[in-house]
């Protein structure tokens, strides 16, 4: 048997080193029906080209040559099935090794010689199979449609699959920077000044926290922003800061139910450069003027879906501490009484965290925080939209609304202040 498979093999052109090996005489591929460089082609380590032979035996019933005439006798070489010893005489003394009619006869003779010697290999007949071959349909590609397809979900539908427990990982961080050229507006009455203009906007953002994924999660932010400013109308200096926040918050939680944890959490918040009014040595705000510090304990609401993250802490016992350290800023400007540089306060305090996903290249994020002591109010919410272009280019939209009655009231706005940025630059999600 294994020597008729390796003269199978090299009657259809498959003959390798194996076998060859099998034969009793090397086969020399100059002598094959097939010419040398298609010999060569048909090599491949890790591919079998497709050939009938190595095909399921289907009995076609082609038993007599096509060739057979009543009237003429048949050739001797022609009478199916022929000796085995015969084969290589059969395509090695052929004129006409390369016509498609020899092929298909050496093919046919090779099918006809193990009907005959090997029956019990032939499961199948020409019956058995379909009818109706279906038409192979080409598919021209649309550049332009698959452009702006999304990608369909992979889903696997395999029963019984083995599936790989990965590790648990209980901390985890992002960090998202941004570098934007900026077109902003700052109302007249900005708690921190400022004058609108266009500028050129920083924003760092780094988030790590813990979670055991059973009752205790921490997590900690923290942001650095500022931008600078052309300001061609001070004549005193030619660069002023627009907009300049820098905080650090965390929080601590401990599950209560579902979705709800008893939080403790702590906001410290200041500015790094100094800012003056326009043409004015007066100073307006520095680092550490002003700096608040909060301290709350509350409860957290926290939903987290596919395209929505949503936290909400309602702490009804908070502390505030304000302090303003540059003598040269007023601090009356941030609530503080005058003549003293440090404020605290007690009240109540809620903080919001969304971020709403709603495609790939657009998401938005938004910030909602306010603090009463049941006296005064302080409150903002800033929105920014991301539209986002490709892994390196971003559109930032920002609008950040606040509300303040500790200050002095203006006479346009009241104690209500706005600020909106519009922003296209740098930005990378690491």
């Amino acid at each position: 048997m294994k020597r008729t498979f390796a003269l199978l093999l090299s009657i259809t052109g498959f003959t390798g080193l194996h076998a060859q090996q099998k034969l009793s005489q090397p086969v020399n591929p100059d002598s094959l029906f097939f010419d040398k460089k298609e010999y060569y082609l048909r090599f491949y380590y890790d591919t079998l080209k497709y050939n009938p032979l190595f095909m399921p035996l289907v009995f076609d019933g082609k038993w007599l040559p096509d060739t057979l005439s009543l009237a003429q006798k048949p050739k001797a070489a022609a009478i199916l099935p022929v000796p085995e010893t015969s084969f290589r005489s059969l395509y090695t003394d052929s004129s006409d090794r390369k016509s498609q009619d020899f092929r298909n006869f050496i093919h046919q003779s090779a099918k006809n010689y193990m009907y005959a010697k090997y029956p019990q290999s032939v499961k199948y007949n020409r019956s058995m199979l379909p009818e109706k071959v279906p038409e192979q349909k080409k598919i021209k590609p649309n550049t332009l449609k698959d452009l702006f397809t999304p990608e369909p979900d992979v889903r696997l539908s395999v029963d019984n699959i083995q599936r790989a427990v990965p590790k648990e990982v209980f901390w985890w961080k992002t960090i998202n920077s941004t570098l934007n050229f900026t077109q902003n507006y700052i109302s007249p009455n900005w708690y921190k000044g400022g004058e609108s203009n266009n500028s050129l906007l920083n924003i760092q953002n780094i988030k790590f926290g813990y979670n055991d994924k059973k009752k205790i999660q921490f997590e900690t932010e923290i942001e650095c922003k500022f931008s600078f400013y052309s300001s061609p109308n001070d004549t005193i200096r030619s660069l002023r800061v627009s907009d300049d926040a820098t905080f650090l918050k965390s929080k601590l939680g401990y599950k209560a139910v579902e979705n709800f944890y008893y939080t403790f959490s702590t906001e410290f918040r200041t500015q790094l450069f100094n800012n003056y009014k326009a043409n004015s040595r007066e100073r307006i705000s520095s680092i550490l003027s002003p700096a608040n510090l909060y301290v709350s304990l509350g409860m957290d609401y926290k939903v987290k879906s596919k395209k929505v993250t949503l936290s909400v802490i309602l702490s009804p016992i908070s502390y505030r501490l304000i302090h303003v350290k540059d003598p040269e800023v007023n601090p009356v400007n941030f609530g503080v009484d005058a003549g003293k540089t440090t404020k605290s306060t007690f009240g109540s305090m809620l903080t919001s965290d969304m971020t709403w996903s709603f495609n790939k290249q657009i998401n938005w994020v938004s910030r909602l925080y306010y603090y009463t002591t049941y006296n005064k109010v302080e409150a903002e919410w800033e929105n920014t939209f991301n539209f986002i272009l490709n892994r390196y280019l971003a559109t930032k939209f920002i609008v950040h609304s606040r509300f303040d009655d500790s200050v002095s009231r203006n006479n346009d706005l009241g104690y209500y202040q706005l600020r909106e940025l519009l922003s296209f630059g740098l930005s990378y999600k690491w």
